[in-house]
């Protein structure tokens, strides 16, 4: 996962939590270390302090001082994801999103290429009527006519 793509492997309440907490400016106090190292208070019901490694663009390592027990990333981490990509960009210091998504694609292997078409599907309805469409139209391999 990465600071780019990010929003494909984290649960889309989350995800929109993060984003209203980004976009209301709760991301404050950021720090950097050597680029690789990020620390910021997101605030909440109180300041939560987020913690983040990256390892280029990769998301190596990040957590949360909030109590969050339901997944791997809370709001509060979402929230600095998304202040970081805007920030990055805005800085030109990312690959342009486009090349990360080819790279990222090429990664993954075929049953987890698999699992990412069937998460995008059940939780994107264009999506879905985009594959439902695309794939309708096709002849079944292996059944002659």
């Amino acid at each position: 996962m990465t600071v780019s793509n990010f929003e494909l492997f984290i649960e889309p309440r989350i995800l929109e939590l993060g984003r209203e907490y980004f976009l209301s400016n709760a991301v404050v106090g950021l720090r950097s270390y050597n680029g690789q190292f990020f620390e910021a208070k997101v605030w909440g019901r109180e300041p939560y302090r987020v913690m983040l490694e990256l390892d280029g663009d990769r998301i190596a390592r990040s957590n949360c001082s909030c109590p969050f027990e339901r997944g791997k990333f809370c709001k509060h981490q979402v929230a600095l994801f998304y202040h970081l990509r805007e920030r990055l960009f805005a800085r030109g210091a990312m690959p342009a999103e486009e090349s990360d998504l080819r790279r990222f694609i090429h990664e993954l292997g075929e049953e987890e290429l698999r699992e990412l078409v069937l998460r995008l599907a059940n939780t994107h309805a264009e999506v879905r009527r985009f594959l439902q469409g695309e794939f309708a139209l096709r002849p079944k391999i292996g059944f002659l006519p």
